[in-house]
This record gives C-alpha cells, structure tokens and sequence, in this order.
C-alpha cells in the first residue's frame, strides 16, 4: 500500500529558521482509520508515532511496537514513505543532525503568519491536537500549552 502525497498532513512549527516542530501524518484505512506518523525537530531528534482507532497514541522508534491493525510491512513502508516527506522540509549536516530549514519548507511556512519571527504552519486538516496528544511523549523540546 503506498500512500499518496495528497493524503498526508503536515504541521511545522519554526522560530525564525529553526524547525522546532516538523510533523508528517496519514490517516490508513477507511470509517475506523489509523493514523501513522513522524516527527522531528530542532536538536532533539525524533521518531514514529500511533494513533489508534480508540485515539490513544503511542510513540517510539520501532514500528513493531505499535499495536496496529495494519501488516507491519504495508505499515513500516507508511512509514518510510512519511520520513522521506518529513525530511524534505529539513537540512542536515554531515553528522546527521537538524541545522535548518529546506526550501520546500520555507515555502511551505512563507504561506502562514509569523508572529516575532514565530509561525505554526498546518496542511489544509491538519489538527494540532497531534502537538498536544504527543508532546508528553516525545523527545524534541517543544511544549505547547
């Protein structure tokens, strides 16, 4: 199962050039989905997360942790395919770690208003109850309140 480019959301969060929050997500399956997504951010790295058809959420690194109703092999190639999407909106180093922002993103983020150089971005139904439902679990050092 691949998914498609118009079936995932997307939340960004940015301070002037420093990604805080990039989060990609896809809804899998029809009246009783899944969601499947990433996360990543400025200095504190990232990982997958689960939400189930109850809503409760789950986060780690390994797929196979999840208890999901989707095969693990459509599932991890979900996965796959939202890091790719993530990280297109991301800029690296040569040690691997988050130094900026892409492009692709600032484009994404030039289409939303910045407040002091702060902007929260989200594709057209993205929630951000997904910052609120994770930010408990995750490892970045963002909180919203």
């Amino acid at each position: 199962m691949k998914i498609k480019q118009s079936d995932i959301h997307r939340i960004c969060v940015a301070q002037d050039t420093e990604l805080l929050v990039n989060i990609a997500y896809a809804e899998v399956g029809e009246d009783d989905y899944e969601v499947l997504g990433v996360f990543s951010g400025q200095g504190s790295g990232g990982g997958l997360f689960h939400q189930n058809v109850d809503g409760d959420m789950s986060v780690s690194d390994d797929p196979g942790e999840f208890d999901t109703a989707v095969d693990m092999e459509v599932a991890s190639t979900i996965f796959r395919d939202l890091e790719r999407y993530r990280a297109d909106f991301e800029i690296h180093d040569e040690s691997g770690d988050l130094v900026g922002i892409s492009e692709a993103g600032l484009n994404f983020l030039a289409g939303f208003d910045a407040d002091d150089g702060y902007v929260e971005a989200y594709s057209e139904e993205a929630s951000e109850d997904f910052i609120y439902d994770l930010q408990d679990e995750w490892n970045l050092n963002f909180y919203k309140d």
